[in-house]
C-alpha cells in the first residue's frame, strides 16, 4: 500500500494519505479569493504561487489519515457556509480543506502539508492544471504551461467526487465524527 507522508512545519502534526496513486485523486492550482484568505489568515502569503494559487491534491476523505499531533489541528470555516479549513495550531501549517462527508466526502490536502522528503509527483502524479482561474491574481499561464485546461479539470474533478459520494468514501474518517460533526468546533469568520 502507498502512502504519501504529511507533516506540518515543525513536525508536531503528521498523517499520511493511503493507497495513493496518480489516478486516485486531483493535483491541482486553486486561484480561488477563498484559498488566498485562508493563507493570509495564516500568515502563509509566501506559499501562494506567483499569482495567488495554492497546490493541492484532491483525495477521498477517508484515505487521510492522522497519525500524531490531533490536539494540535484547528478548524476555520471563512463563513457560515464555507468549506472546512483545516490547520496546525503549533505552526500554522494549512491542511487541508473539506465540506461535510455527506456533501462530497473529499479532502484537498495542501502541499505545503506534505512531508518534505516525499516525491509528490511520483505519488500523485503531475499537476494537472487550474480551476478558477478568472480569480488569479494576474495572468497565472506561465504556471499552468502544458497542462489541461479548467473544463477538463472540473469535469475530471466533478466525476471523481461524485464516485466518492456514491461509494461513501466519507467515512471512517479522522476530522468528523459519525454524526459528521467536525472533531474541533470551527472558527467562523464571516
Amino acid at each position: 500500500m502507498e502512502a504519501l507522508k504529511l507533516s506540518c512545519q515543525c513536525g508536531k502534526v503528521t498523517g499520511k494519505i493511503n493507497h495513493i496513486t496518480p489516478k486516485l485523486g486531483n493535483r491541482l492550482i486553486c486561484y480561488c479569493a477563498d484559498c488566498r484568505q485562508f493563507a493570509l489568515e495564516m500568515d502563509r502569503e509566501e506559499e501562494l504561487t506567483s499569482t495567488g494559487g495554492v497546490n493541492l491534491i484532491q483525495v477521498p476523505l477517508n484515505h487521510f489519515e492522522l497519525e500524531s499531533g490531533q490536539e494540535h489541528v484547528a478548524c476555520l470555516r471563512l463563513s457560515r457556509k464555507g468549506l472546512y479549513r483545516w490547520y496546525t495550531t503549533c505552526c500554522n501549517t494549512m491542511m487541508g480543506n473539506t465540506l461535510k462527508p455527506e456533501t462530497i466526502p473529499f479532502i484537498g490536502i495542501l502541499e505545503t502539508f506534505v512531508d518534505d522528503s516525499e516525491n509528490i509527483t511520483q505519488k500523485a502524479g503531475p499537476i494537472l492544471g487550474g480551476v478558477n482561474i478568472k480569480s488569479a491574481l494576474g495572468d497565472p499561464s506561465s504556471e499552468l504551461v502544458e497542462m489541461k485546461g479548467e473544463k477538463r479539470i472540473l469535469i475530471r474533478c466533478i466525476r471523481k467526487m461524485l464516485g466518492w459520494k456514491l461509494t461513501k468514501k466519507g467515512h471512517p474518517n479522522v476530522l468528523f465524527d459519525d454524526d459528521s460533526k467536525a472533531i474541533v468546533k470551527p472558527n467562523v469568520l464571516g
